[in-house]
């Protein structure tokens, strides 16, 4: 055997060895991610309910996860969806944009 049919035949073996603890590693990241949004949407709506009020912030916070979420998966998407991956990134960075403009508006009339 030369060089190139050895580590050829190496990584074959070893990308059949890592497909599974990556798919467990993106597994328990979309969990850790849906688990994180849903803890934040019902203290928005507990907070909502309780103090009637707007919290430009928490909202901050809740459209930063999926925007984060969509900005990593563009890089990583095949062509075919990369155009859709892209217009859900843009419209989650819209309203991150927005609400975070509101939160450091609204501190910032505080502090003043």
């Amino acid at each position: 055997m030369n060089k190139e049919e050895i580590l050829a035949k190496s990584r074959q073996e070893n990308k059949q060895c890592d497909l599974p603890v990556l798919s467990n590693y993106k597994t328990s990241c979309v969990i850790t991610l849906i688990a994180a949004w849903l803890t934040g949407m019902v203290i928005l709506f507990a907070e909502r309910k309780v103090y009637g009020e707007f919290n430009p912030g928490l909202y901050a916070t809740l459209s930063a996860v999926p925007f984060i979420w969509c900005l990593s998966s563009c890089f990583k998407m095949p062509r075919k969806y990369k155009f859709t991956m892209i217009a859900a990134t843009v419209i989650w960075g819209i309203f991150f944009a927005l609400f975070m403009f509101v939160e450091i508006s609204s501190l910032i009339e505080f502090k003043g």
